[in-house]
C-alpha cells in the first residue's frame, strides 16, 4: 500500500510552470519591481498550498496612483467594477460591489485603512451556491495589497452567518464603512457589499486569525500558517528573490527557464525539510538539518547558499498527493486567466472558481473558462481537455 502511495507522487513541474512565469512577466509586466513582486508572490502561494497545505486562496494587487492594479492589466481594477455596474444597472448587485470596492480603494489610497473585511453573501438568484465569501484585503510593504478569499457556509436567501460575522468583526474593533453602526440595518446581500469593514492598524498584529477561526479554521492551523509564512521569509526569502530576479532579468529563454527550475527545485525541497522541523519544534534547526541531509558541511558550520542550492536542487522535487489543480493548468495560469478575463476584479463567481478544485482530479460537464464552450468536459479548474493541452 505504501508503495502505491509513493507511485502517486508527481513532479512539481506538473503543478508549477516556470515557463508561464517567464512568459507572463514579459508579456504583461514591464515594470521590473512589479514583475519581481508578482513572481515572488506566486512562489509563496505555491509553497503555502503544496508544502504547508494552506487552504486559503490569495491574490496580490499593486497600489499605484491611488488605484488597485493587477499585474498585466493596464486599467485599474476599479474600472472593471465600474463597467460591470454600468452594464447591470443602478439597483444591481454589481452596483453594490462597485460602491463597496470604491470605498475600500479610496480608504487604502488615503492611508485611512490598511485592512478590510468585505462580506459577499450569496444571492437568492440562479448561479449562487449555499456559501458566501469574505474578502480580506491587507496592505503589505512596497505597495502590495494581498487579498485573501475565504469561503463560508450560508444558505441561499439567508444572511445569518453573514450577520454573525459582521457583528463579530465590528465588536473586534473594525470600523464599518464610513464609521456608522450599520450592522443591524443590513437587509440584503447588497447592504453588505456596499460597505466593507475598514481598519487602520496601530502596528500590532491584526485579528484576522480571530475572524477566520469563526469560519472553522482552527487556531492551531492559523498559527501554523503564520509560522510557516515567517519561516519562508527568514530562511528562503533570499532564494525566492533570486528566483524572481532570474526569471525577470534572464535574457535567454532556455537558460533562464533551466536555472529557474533548478532554483524552484531547491526552494521546494528545502521548504519541505524546514516544514518538518517546524512541525516537530523541539530540535535545534542546524542539528535537525544535519540529521536530514548528507551534507558534510553541516558538521563544520552552516553551508553557503551556493552549496545548499546545489544540494537541494539535485533531489527530485515531488508532490506526494493532492494539492489543487496543477499550476500549468491552474494556479498561476488559471488565476491569471480568471482575473485577466474579469479585469482584475473578483466577484462571487470568480471567487467560486478560485476556491474550488481542492480534491482529486476529475471531470464533469460545464463551461470552459478559457474557450467558453458551454458543453465541455471540464476539470475542477473548469478548463476543458482541449484547452488543458495548451497549458501543459
Amino acid at each position: 500500500m505504501e508503495r502505491e502511495k509513493k507511485g502517486l507522487a508527481r513532479s512539481i513541474f506538473e503543478y508549477y510552470s516556470v515557463e508561464n512565469d517567464y512568459a507572463f512577466v514579459r508579456d504583461h509586466c514591464p515594470d521590473r519591481l512589479q514583475a519581481c513582486s508578482y513572481v515572488e508572490g506566486n512562489i509563496r502561494n505555491f509553497l503555502h498550498e503544496f508544502v504547508n497545505h494552506t487552504d486559503i486562496a490569495r491574490v496580490s494587487y499593486f497600489l499605484a496612483a491611488d488605484r488597485f492594479y493587477y499585474p498585466g492589466i493596464q486599467d485599474a481594477v476599479g474600472e472593471s467594477y465600474k463597467k460591470t455596474a454600468y452594464q447591470r444597472g443602478g439597483a444591481s448587485r454589481e452596483q453594490a460591489e462597485w460602491k463597496g470596492f470604491h470605498m475600500l480603494e479610496h480608504a487604502f489610497a488615503r492611508q485611512e485603512a490598511d485592512t478590510a473585511f468585505w462580506i459577499s453573501p450569496p444571492s437568492n438568484e440562479e448561479g449562487f451556491g449555499d456559501y458566501g465569501f469574505m474578502f480580506v484585503f491587507v496592505k503589505e510593504g512596497g505597495g502590495t495589497i494581498t487579498e485573501y478569499i475565504v469561503r463560508y457556509p450560508e444558505k441561499k436567501g439567508s444572511l445569518l452567518m453573514s450577520l454573525k460575522l459582521s457583528e463579530y468583526i465590528e465588536h473586534s474593533g473594525y470600523r464599518y464603512g464610513d464609521g456608522d453602526n450599520l450592522v443591524f440595518s443590513q437587509k440584503t446581500e447588497k447592504d453588505f457589499l456596499e460597505s466593507p469593514f475598514l481598519f487602520k492598524s496601530d502596528g500590532s498584529s491584526i485579528n484576522l486569525d480571530n475572524v477566520l477561526s469563526r469560519l472553522g479554521f482552527t487556531r492551531e492551523s492559523l498559527e501554523e500558517a503564520y509560522a510557516f509564512d515567517g519561516l519562508i521569509s527568514r530562511e528562503l526569502g533570499g532564494w525566492i528573490r533570486q528566483y524572481a530576479k532570474t526569471i525577470v532579468e534572464g535574457d535567454s529563454d532556455s537558460v533562464t527557464i533551466e536555472e529557474g527550475k533548478k532554483l524552484l527545485t531547491a526552494i521546494y525541497n528545502r521548504t519541505g525539510i524546514l516544514k518538518q522541523w517546524l512541525r516537530e519544534g523541539d530540535k535545534d534547526k542546524r542539528t535537525y538539518l544535519l540529521s536530514n541531509t548528507v551534507l558534510p558541511e553541516f558538521r563544520f558550520g552552516y553551508p553557503s547558499d551556493h552549496t545548499l542550492i546545489a544540494y537541494f536542487s539535485s533531489k527530485k522535487a515531488l508532490v506526494e498527493s493532492g494539492g489543487s489543480c496543477p499550476v500549468s493548468r491552474s494556479s498561476l495560469l488559471f488565476v491569471s486567466t480568471v482575473l485577466s478575463a474579469s479585469g482584475g476584479k473578483i466577484g462571487y463567481n470568480d471567487a467560486t472558481l478560485l476556491t474550488e478544485g481542492k480534491g482529486g482530479w476529475s471531470y464533469h460537464e460545464g463551461e470552459c473558462v478559457v474557450c467558453k464552450n458551454k458543453n465541455a468536459e471540464v476539470g475542477p479548474c473548469n478548463i476543458c481537455k482541449t484547452c488543458e493541452v495548451k497549458f501543459d
